[in-house]
């Protein structure tokens, strides 16, 4: 079990992001795929779909940031998180 957890809180949070991202990004592709655009164009309507993908990631990274004290937090002292005051 604390395997689990300390595979959680030692990520970096970052990579994460970018795999959501590329995710969205290759199904919104497949779509476009199965909707009969060449591979070019249908790269190019996701990419404008999902927008400014380095925007994205900065908006992600202050998230993450402003979360990262609860974080550290539940990762030191667990079972403090699960008290109810």
């Amino acid at each position: 079990m604390w395997r689990a957890w300390w595979r959680v809180f030692r990520r970096d949070p970052g990579e994460d992001v970018d795999a959501e991202l590329r995710y969205h990004i290759e199904e919104r592709i497949h779509d476009y795929l199965e909707r009969g655009m060449d591979p070019e164009s249908a790269r190019r309507a996701a990419l404008e779909r999902i927008g400014d993908v380095q925007r994205v990631r900065e908006e992600c990274a202050d998230l993450l940031a402003a979360l990262e004290p609860a974080r550290r937090g539940l990762a030191v002292q667990p079972a403090e998180a699960l008290r109810e005051e």
